[in-house]
């Protein structure tokens, strides 16, 4: 198996587990808040990357690796969920899904290809023209009245995960893969634990959930680790624009299962905008042999 195909199906695999986290925020809303969640679960991922570790006994070394990549990386995560969660506040989910991807896609092919010399194609401009059409039918209409604050934040959270994809593929060639993601929990838990305080909520809610919850809530926290792993793999492997293209299909994914467990059916609009996504996906894979193809070298 090639790296590529490698990357590729880590980052589909990626896609198709965060799709599924919907599933697990409604179970555990019963029990917790959002930010209580948010503590739970990268605490759970925390805990199994340390055992990781530790288990393995992995030999860390930042000594050859920029602090200042390393910072960014760690502060990109929390920023983006911060952005994120503001902007749900602040307008309709659909429209914080499209601002977001709006802002990893542009910002992941500006990057990818100023900072990583990534190659311009033929096949990622059809590809990105697709996914913009596809996010649109996806989460039509969008007025002017919702043009405000929430669409800003939408799109901050977007290139601060565009950012943050960016130095985990630039960090995952020089850094323990599994060393990344405990410092993504770690930054996590920060940012949880100063929102749960902020708003006063308890840190006391382990001795008040159910079974199920806790059940939920270590599971929830497995698949965060993986998915995080599967992240930093994926992204060596594949190049930045297409590796998000890839990672947005999370919107199909997360549509289907609302379909499965939660009777919530997909209408014309959004089946078109859904093949649209699979079909942008697919595209900067198609081998092109002529070198006319090529924009920017």
């Amino acid at each position: 198996m090639s790296n590529k195909t490698i990357g590729f199906l880590s980052l589909t695999l990626t896609a198709l587990i965060l799709g599924s986290f919907g599933i697990w925020v409604r179970i555990l809303s019963t029990d917790l808040t959002i930010y209580q969640q948010i503590f739970f679960r990268n605490f759970i991922a925390l805990l199994i990357s340390i055992a990781l570790l530790i288990l393995a006994k992995r030999k860390i070394s930042i000594k050859d690796t920029s602090k200042k990549y390393l910072f960014i990386y760690s502060i990109a995560f929390p920023v983006s969920v911060i952005c994120f969660t503001v902007s749900i506040l602040l307008t309709k989910i659909a429209i914080t899904l499209f601002a977001l991807y709006v802002g990893s896609i542009i910002s992941s092919f500006i990057i990818g290809t100023y900072f990583f010399h990534e190659k311009i194609t033929i096949n990622k401009i059809i590809s990105i023209i697709l996914i913009f059409i596809g996010l649109i039918l996806l989460t039509f209409p969008i007025s002017n009245s919702n043009i405000n604050l929430g669409i800003i934040f939408g799109l901050l959270s977007g290139i601060a995960e565009a950012i943050g994809n960016a130095f985990r593929k630039h960090l995952g060639e020089k850094i323990d893969r599994i060393f990344l993601v405990t410092i993504a929990m770690i930054s996590g838990i920060i940012l949880s634990l100063a929102l749960v305080l902020i708003n006063h909520e308890s840190l006391l809610f382990f001795t008040q959930i159910s079974l199920i919850s806790w059940l939920t809530g270590i599971i929830f926290g497995i698949l965060l680790f993986v998915v995080s792993y599967l992240t930093i793999v994926g992204f060596q492997y594949v190049e930045l624009g297409p590796g998000t293209l890839i990672y947005s299909s999370e919107i199909l994914f997360g549509a289907l299962f609302g379909i499965l467990f939660f009777s919530e059916y997909l209408n014309l609009k959004e089946v078109v905008g859904g093949l649209l996504i699979f079909l942008s996906i697919m595209i900067p894979y198609i081998n092109t042999k002529s070198p006319q193809h090529l924009i920017k070298q």
